[in-house]
């Protein structure tokens, strides 16, 4: 986590801090608010895109409360692919110019958030690597250690051969 100035200048903790044009966002979703800040109405603290993450992608929303009923209407305006950054308008729907930065700014804050995710998955192996040592060392039955022996070293070897390979690579200034 980490601390990032709000627009209204106080200071809010929120992990990662993304700012999107209309306001911060959390993993670039929700909309944050400074320690201290009042709020408004309902529709005053809602952001104006939602972003509905899904496998490659997302579908983007954008939100309406100014209506007779003050319901929260949200309207399909686009498809996201983020593997291809391909942007897909919903039906016969004319993306504007602020439907357009908006959307580009998620996709950035996206790809931030998958890489720091992939990063905290090898540091989260690595301490599992680390706990199975412990494992085997101090709990392990030799009919378990029997179990899991062949396939751990297999797979510590595969990856030790890659980080070898690709040190190397990086050292010799070939990629």
């Amino acid at each position: 986590m980490r601390l990032q100035q709000c627009r209204y200048g106080q200071m809010a903790l929120a992990a990662p801090l993304v700012s999107c044009g209309k306001g911060w966002y959390v993993l670039a979703v929700r909309q944050t608010h400074c320690a201290g800040q009042k709020r408004g109405s309902m529709s005053a603290d809602l952001p104006e895109y939602y972003f509905r993450v899904r496998e490659n992608g997302a579908v983007v929303f954008r939100i309406d409360t100014e209506n007779r009923q003050r319901r929260i209407e949200m309207d399909q305006i686009a498809v996201i692919n983020i593997r291809n950054g391909e942007v897909k308008p919903h039906g016969d729907r004319a993306l504007t110019a602020a439907d357009t930065a908006e959307i580009e700014a998620w996709m950035e804050a996206r790809h931030a958030t998958l890489a720091a995710r992939d990063i905290d998955d090898i540091f989260r192996a690595i301490d599992h690597m680390n706990l199975t040592t412990q494992w085997a060392q101090s709990r392990a039955s030799d009919d378990q250690l029997e179990a899991v022996t062949d396939t751990l070293l297999m797979a510590m070897h595969d990856l030790r051969t890659v980080l070898v390979r690709k040190k190397a690579d990086r050292l010799t200034g070939r990629d």
